[in-house]
Protein backbone atom coordinates (compact mmCIF):
# COMPACT_ATOMS: atom_id res chain seq x y z
CA UNK A 1 0.00 0.00 0.00
CA UNK A 2 1.12 3.54 -0.73
CA UNK A 3 0.40 6.47 1.61
CA UNK A 4 -1.59 9.10 -0.32
CA UNK A 5 -2.91 11.44 2.37
CA UNK A 6 -2.43 12.29 6.04
CA UNK A 7 -4.81 14.41 8.11
CA UNK A 8 -5.08 15.43 11.77
CA UNK A 9 -8.44 15.26 13.54
CA UNK A 10 -9.11 15.77 17.27
CA UNK A 11 -5.51 14.94 18.15
CA UNK A 12 -5.45 11.75 16.04
CA UNK A 13 -3.68 11.12 12.74
CA UNK A 14 -5.59 9.67 9.81
CA UNK A 15 -3.46 7.96 7.17
CA UNK A 16 -5.07 7.04 3.85
CA UNK A 17 -3.45 4.51 1.57
CA UNK A 18 -3.87 3.47 -2.05
CA UNK A 19 -4.22 -0.28 -2.45
CA UNK A 20 -4.92 -2.76 -5.21
CA UNK A 21 -8.56 -3.89 -5.13
CA UNK A 22 -9.28 -7.61 -5.21
CA UNK A 23 -12.43 -7.16 -7.34
CA UNK A 24 -13.19 -5.28 -10.55
CA UNK A 25 -13.88 -1.62 -9.84
CA UNK A 26 -17.61 -0.92 -10.27
CA UNK A 27 -18.27 1.86 -12.78
CA UNK A 28 -21.98 2.07 -13.61
CA UNK A 29 -24.89 2.46 -11.17
CA UNK A 30 -25.96 -1.09 -12.04
CA UNK A 31 -22.48 -2.43 -11.20
CA UNK A 32 -22.47 -0.49 -7.89
CA UNK A 33 -25.94 -1.86 -7.01
CA UNK A 34 -24.73 -5.39 -7.73
CA UNK A 35 -21.54 -4.74 -5.75
CA UNK A 36 -23.34 -3.50 -2.61
CA UNK A 37 -25.62 -6.55 -2.66
CA UNK A 38 -22.65 -8.92 -2.30
CA UNK A 39 -22.62 -11.14 0.75
CA UNK A 40 -18.84 -10.91 1.15
CA UNK A 41 -18.27 -7.12 1.37
CA UNK A 42 -16.06 -7.54 4.46
CA UNK A 43 -13.50 -9.32 2.31
CA UNK A 44 -13.59 -6.89 -0.61
CA UNK A 45 -10.55 -4.65 -0.91
CA UNK A 46 -11.38 -1.31 -2.49
CA UNK A 47 -8.92 1.17 -3.95
CA UNK A 48 -8.16 2.76 -0.57
CA UNK A 49 -7.64 1.94 3.10
CA UNK A 50 -7.05 3.96 6.27
CA UNK A 51 -5.52 3.88 9.71
CA UNK A 52 -6.27 6.06 12.74
CA UNK A 53 -3.23 6.61 14.97
CA UNK A 54 -3.25 8.00 18.50
CA UNK A 55 -0.69 10.49 19.86
CA UNK A 56 1.67 7.59 20.62
CA UNK A 57 1.51 6.54 16.95
CA UNK A 58 -0.42 3.36 17.84
CA UNK A 59 -3.20 2.19 15.52
CA UNK A 60 -6.62 2.71 17.11
CA UNK A 61 -8.66 1.79 14.02
CA UNK A 62 -8.02 0.63 10.49
CA UNK A 63 -10.17 -0.40 7.55
CA UNK A 64 -9.07 -1.77 4.20
CA UNK A 65 -12.38 -3.25 3.04
CA UNK A 66 -14.74 -1.74 0.49
CA UNK A 67 -13.21 1.75 0.59
CA UNK A 68 -13.29 3.37 -2.86
CA UNK A 69 -11.98 6.91 -2.41
CA UNK A 70 -9.93 9.12 -0.11
CA UNK A 71 -12.93 11.13 1.12
CA UNK A 72 -14.77 7.96 2.20
CA UNK A 73 -11.69 6.97 4.21
CA UNK A 74 -11.44 10.40 5.85
CA UNK A 75 -15.17 10.42 6.71
CA UNK A 76 -15.13 6.89 8.14
CA UNK A 77 -11.95 7.54 10.11
CA UNK A 78 -13.44 10.78 11.49
CA UNK A 79 -16.53 8.86 12.63
CA UNK A 80 -14.29 6.29 14.31
CA UNK A 81 -12.49 9.11 16.13
CA UNK A 82 -15.78 10.78 17.10
CA UNK A 83 -17.00 7.49 18.54
CA UNK A 84 -13.73 7.00 20.39
CA UNK A 85 -13.69 10.50 21.88
CA UNK A 86 -17.37 10.38 22.89
CA UNK A 87 -16.86 7.03 24.63
CA UNK A 88 -14.68 8.84 27.15
CA UNK A 89 -17.84 10.32 28.74
CA UNK A 90 -20.95 8.86 30.23
CA UNK A 91 -24.29 10.15 31.41
CA UNK A 92 -25.80 8.66 34.54
CA UNK A 93 -29.29 7.62 33.45
CA UNK A 94 -30.08 6.33 36.95
CA UNK A 95 -31.81 9.55 38.04
CA UNK A 96 -34.04 9.98 34.99
CA UNK A 97 -35.91 7.65 32.69
CA UNK A 98 -35.37 7.87 28.96
CA UNK A 99 -36.73 5.68 26.22
CA UNK A 100 -34.34 3.13 24.74
CA UNK A 101 -34.45 4.98 21.40
CA UNK A 102 -33.30 8.23 23.04
CA UNK A 103 -30.60 6.44 25.01
CA UNK A 104 -29.26 4.80 21.83
CA UNK A 105 -29.31 8.12 19.97
CA UNK A 106 -27.45 9.82 22.82
CA UNK A 107 -24.82 7.10 22.88
CA UNK A 108 -24.29 7.12 19.10
CA UNK A 109 -24.60 10.78 18.11
CA UNK A 110 -22.31 13.24 19.92
CA UNK A 111 -24.01 16.40 18.57
CA UNK A 112 -27.44 15.11 19.56
CA UNK A 113 -26.12 14.07 22.98
CA UNK A 114 -24.63 17.49 23.72
CA UNK A 115 -27.83 19.23 22.60
CA UNK A 116 -29.99 16.84 24.64
CA UNK A 117 -27.81 17.21 27.76
CA UNK A 118 -27.85 21.02 27.53
CA UNK A 119 -31.61 21.10 26.99
CA UNK A 120 -32.25 18.78 29.95
CA UNK A 121 -29.94 20.83 32.19
CA UNK A 122 -31.52 24.11 31.07
CA UNK A 123 -34.95 22.76 32.00
CA UNK A 124 -33.69 21.56 35.39
CA UNK A 125 -34.21 17.92 34.51
CA UNK A 126 -30.54 16.94 34.59
CA UNK A 127 -27.83 18.10 36.94
CA UNK A 128 -24.54 18.82 35.20
CA UNK A 129 -22.68 16.84 37.86
CA UNK A 130 -24.30 13.68 36.44
CA UNK A 131 -22.01 14.02 33.42
CA UNK A 132 -18.55 12.75 34.21
CA UNK A 133 -15.33 11.77 32.54
CA UNK A 134 -15.11 7.99 32.36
Amino acid sequence: MKLVETEKYKGYTIKVYKQKPNVNIPITDKEWDKHFNRSDLDGVLGTNAYEVLNKDNEIEFSDNCDMWDILACIENASQDIDNLTWQGYYVDFGTITVGEDIKEKIEKDEKYAKKWICEMAKNGLLKIDTIAKA
